[in-house]
């Protein structure tokens, strides 16, 4: 791909970039250097492909696979939902626990704060992030620098603590829930809204609370 102008240099960093996605998912992050490549790493990607001989149409057809998951992660979206899988840090394969500790340092204790994070990161200005999740982040100690974003960087637009029996296929009180809805575009003076619905017994009793 030399003859289209492609940097050996900058298809390694795709490659790498893209390299544990199986494990990392959609907590792999575009570096910054090849994000602002992107666009003309992916016109010379297709001039290649449209132009090049067999072999070089080949290899720019695998690489423009990984630039179209490169575009999708440097997007920015208006909303962002999400019920993260949730994930002690203990229990993280050692790749994975480098990411977290290394990406993720305020919500690296479970793999669900660190997608409440990446969340965060992936709105625009004015989006917003919905998130069902554990509640752990709420009260514990590992959470401490999550919950002082929160409070300084985000506006809260509603938090609902559901507790148990939020989900009707999970019986029992081990999976403790809270949902929460928030912005990065900050609002002086908004009255955030909060619904503790701990003690509604099943999942059809807290939505109508919630909608109450």
């Amino acid at each position: 791909l030399a003859p289209y102008g492609v940097d050996r240099l900058q298809i390694e960093a795709l490659d790498d970039t893209f390299s544990d996605s199986k494990t990392f998912g959609s907590l792999t992050e575009l570096p910054e250097a090849l994000s602002e490549h992107l666009s003309d790493l992916s016109g010379r990607i297709q001039s290649a492909q449209k132009n090049g001989d067999l072999y070089s149409r080949q290899a720019a057809i695998d690489v423009s696979r990984l630039l179209d998951q490169a575009r999708i992660l440097g997007m920015r979206f208006d909303v962002v939902a999400a019920n993260p899988p949730y994930m002690g840090r203990k229990a993280m394969p050692a790749r994975l626990q480098a990411l977290v500790d290394a990406r993720f340092p305020i919500s690296r204790a479970d793999l669900y704060a660190c997608f409440i994070e990446r969340a965060g990161q992936s709105l625009k200005s004015s989006g917003i992030g919905a998130i069902v999740s554990m509640d752990s982040w709420m009260y514990g100690d590992d959470y401490n620098e999550l919950r002082e974003e929160f409070l300084e960087d985000r506006l809260l637009y509603s938090l609902a603590h559901l507790g148990p029996h939020a989900f009707p296929e999970i019986p029992g009180e081990v999976v403790q829930v809270a949902a929460i809805c928030f912005s990065r575009h900050l609002v002086p003076g908004y009255v955030s809204s909060f619904h503790d619905l701990r003690a509604l017994k099943t999942s059809e009793d807290k939505a109508i609370g919630l909608a109450a």
